[in-house]
């Protein structure tokens, strides 16, 4: 709680009653004060005061306004504006997009994201939801030419037999349509639409009542409207069983497996007793349900697909003059925190329908509606148009299909490197970027889209690159102007987002690969030219020096370049800039261990005494302090440092397998009970790069400093 305070948290949002008995065990243990409390309120109603909170009526703007005051064509309007804006065009081979809406006389529309218009958990409440579906319809019939439009999920619907028992899955009359395993034939067995999320997460949605399975961790109901909790309680595991891979075992989403109580057939899920006053789903009949999940052997299933999904959807697609195919992510699934995925490729399954559409009609049109990005690679190859879209709102089905039909022609641009395989990353808990080699900034692989990629119906020429000055003097307010030349060479009216990126040429550290400085989103008639202006502050350039703990502007050579991509870089020159040179280091003075040049093995955290620490645990590793001038000599160096185990720790020269300058054992002292250690080195002198290392131990290092 201490922490939390002083790390400046003035609210916090959890459980009131776990959040007051910590505030109080802290008051009374002498962490907190009153005043501490008092700068939390004081900070917090500052806010609520200045918006207005506890303003009366009269004095507030929005007191009158009611629910039809957002409800107005303009809003509409707006949120269609917004989802339009935001498609991005990833591939268009051969001018597949826009689709011709005039020479269509049958279109399928196939995918789980076809339908539906799904929310983020942070997501407003939706007045109302257009699903792509629905928009492309209505576009459809907009043109006049009677065009057909079918429809396919691409999900099985399955029936769920009962290994044990030989019965199947039927939702009861009564009871908060309770499941159980009641049906003697496959024809009085329920019909579920699977849906393939990834990765072993399905939603089964029961046909007969409309409702998606879910459960109260005692037993599993066909009773959800929808999937929204924080719980995603709507998902199933579904796995092949180790005995025979034609049937499968069922878990809940927190992977309780799904049983069948042998007095009632219902099935149970959770990790108690269902509700011993609940009567047992066999139609018809009650009983007391008096078996636990845990005590009850898991059961196992057998899917029997009572409708192919991918059958379905390439019968439609194969009888098509155009296929879209919806696919990608449900935000409450497999798009949230506490929700890791093993991959960034879209589902199995997804993908195989996908392709499966592809080979029943070339003229396939893949959208992707998520939350993040997708190793696409299969598509990629084998789609002739690619877009993507974000969840997007209410209007996302009015704006895909704006798109689509070439209404409105697409400028989006992707915000995130897209890569190729999660090959290419680090390992997930390595938040280096640079060391990590991730980003556009500094990934040197081949990316499957780069960052700011988005292709548009037009085509659009860059010339004419001018600069204010070509060598410049850092200063307050100083700053160089560009100046460019963009022309709409193609027939159709567009939009551009005309990109500035800057790179440092020659910098004491590793500075990115390319660095976002400015960007313009313009709208071009055919042929129309623009004359455009970007100035760039020389802040910009600065940089953080750690060896001195302050900004600054390095001297160097700077190139700038303009371009519709990261990677689609059409103009460029060259800026001296006259700024500073960073001085080698003074490690005579009291160095943060954090502020290292270069590591292995290390990563920081919380220090007790202010700042960060780097932290050693169980292993090896180094930090290393180039370019320091160690002058005549140095014979001492002094650590602050703690730990839970002893560590052995090396000071090396000009690399971690360098002459060694010195060598201690460090004692325990506890994880964050700080203490000063010295040791002697020989030969320290002159420029040289310095390396901390250590050999065995877990440590933590705080700061150090060299004495002459």
């Amino acid at each position: 709680m201490r922490s939390i305070r002083e790390g400046g948290i003035d609210s916090i949002t959890d459980e009131a009653a776990v959040v007051t008995e910590a505030i109080r065990l802290a008051l009374a243990d002498g962490l907190l004060t009153e005043n501490d409390l008092d700068v939390a309120l004081r900070n917090t109603f500052r806010v609520r005061f200045r918006l207005g909170e506890f303003d009366p009526d009269e004095r507030n703007p929005y007191a009158a306004l009611d629910e039809k005051a957002i409800l107005r064509p303009a809003h509409a309007e707006l949120a269609r504006e917004a989802a339009r804006k935001a498609v991005v065009l990833l591939k268009n081979d051969d001018g597949v997009l826009p689709l011709q809406a005039d020479k269509l006389r049958k279109v399928a529309v196939i995918g789980p994201l076809a339908d539906v218009v799904y929310s983020d958990w942070y997501s407003g409440t939706l007045p109302y939801a257009v699903t792509p579906l629905q928009g492309i319809r209505e576009r459809l019939a907009g043109a006049g030419t009677g065009a057909e439009t079918v429809y396919a999920a691409g999900s099985d619907r399955v029936r769920l037999k009962a290994v044990r028992s030989g019965r199947y899955v039927r939702i009861g009359e009564d009871n908060q349509a309770m499941l159980a395993v009641s049906a003697a034939s496959a024809e009085d067995g329920d019909v579920f639409k699977v849906t393939d999320w990834g990765w072993g997460s399905h939603t089964l949605f029961a046909e007969r009542n409309g409702r998606y399975l879910t459960t109260d961790d005692k037993t599993v109901q066909a009773s959800a409207g929808r999937i929204w909790e924080w719980f995603t309680k709507e998902v199933f595991k579904i796995r092949k069983a180790d005995s025979d891979p034609t049937l499968s075992t069922v878990s809940t989403w927190n992977e309780m497996p799904v049983t069948v109580d042998e007095q009632t057939g219902a099935l149970l899920a959770g990790d108690g007793l269902a509700d011993e006053t609940a009567n047992a789903i066999n139609v018809g009949g009650t009983a007391e349900i008096g078996r636990s999940a845990i005590e009850t052997p898991a059961e196992t299933f057998a899917l029997e697909c009572a409708a192919s999904g991918a059958d379905a959807a390439v019968e439609a697609a194969g009888g098509a003059d155009a296929a879209i195919v919806f696919v990608g992510n449900h935000p409450l699934i497999n798009g949230k925190e506490t929700m890791d995925r093993p991959d960034i490729t879209l589902a199995a399954v997804q993908e195989r329908l996908a392709l499966e559409v592809l080979k029943a009609n070339l003229n396939t049109v893949v959208v992707v509606v998520g939350s993040y990005p997708f190793a696409l690679n299969a598509l990629q190859d084998k789609a002739p148009a690619i877009l993507y879209t974000s969840h997007a709102g209410q209007e996302l089905g009015h704006a895909v299909a704006d798109v689509l039909f070439g209404d409105v022609n697409p400028a989006g641009r992707v915000n995130m490197t897209w890569y190729k395989s999660v090959d290419q990353l680090p390992p997930f808990m390595d938040y280096d970027i640079i060391q990590g080699g991730r980003t556009y900034q500094y990934f040197e692989g081949e990316p499957l889209y780069p960052f700011g990629h988005g292709l548009s119906y037009s085509d659009f020429q860059y010339e004419d690159l001018r600069l204010s000055a070509t060598r410049v003097e850092t200063g307050k307010d100083v700053a160089v102007e560009l100046a460019c030349r963009v022309t709409n060479t193609s027939g159709r009216a567009g939009e551009e987002v005309v990109q500035l990126y800057v790179r440092a040429e020659n910098s004491r550290v590793k500075r990115p690969r390319l660095q976002l400085a400015d960007f313009q989103r313009i709208e071009l008639l055919p042929g129309e030219t623009a004359d455009l202006t970007f100035r760039l502050p020389l802040e910009s350039l600065r940089i953080w020096d750690v060896t001195r703990e302050r900004f600054c502007i390095e001297s160097g050579e700077y190139t700038l370049l303009i371009g519709s991509s990261s990677a689609d870089l059409r103009l460029e020159g060259r800026l001296t800039v006259a700024g500073e040179t960073i001085p080698p280091r003074d490690l005579k003075r009291v160095t943060r261990a954090a502020n290292y040049d270069a590591y292995t093995g290390i990563y920081l955290g919380e220090c007790s005494e202010g700042g960060s620490a780097a932290i050693v645990s169980g292993g090896t590793g180094w930090l290393a302090f180039k370019d320091a001038e160690l002058g005549k000599g140095v014979s001492v160096i002094e650590l602050r440092a703690a730990g839970t185990e002893e560590a052995v720790v090396e000071v090396r020269l000009d690399g971690p397998d360098g002459p060694l300058a010195g060598r201690c054992a460090i004692p325990p002292c506890g994880e964050q009970a700080w203490r000063s250690f010295s040791f002697g080195l020989t030969d320290a002198a002159r420029r040289r790069d310095v390396y901390l290392l250590v050999l065995q131990g877990t440590i933590s290092f705080a700061w150090f400093r060299m004495i002459a």
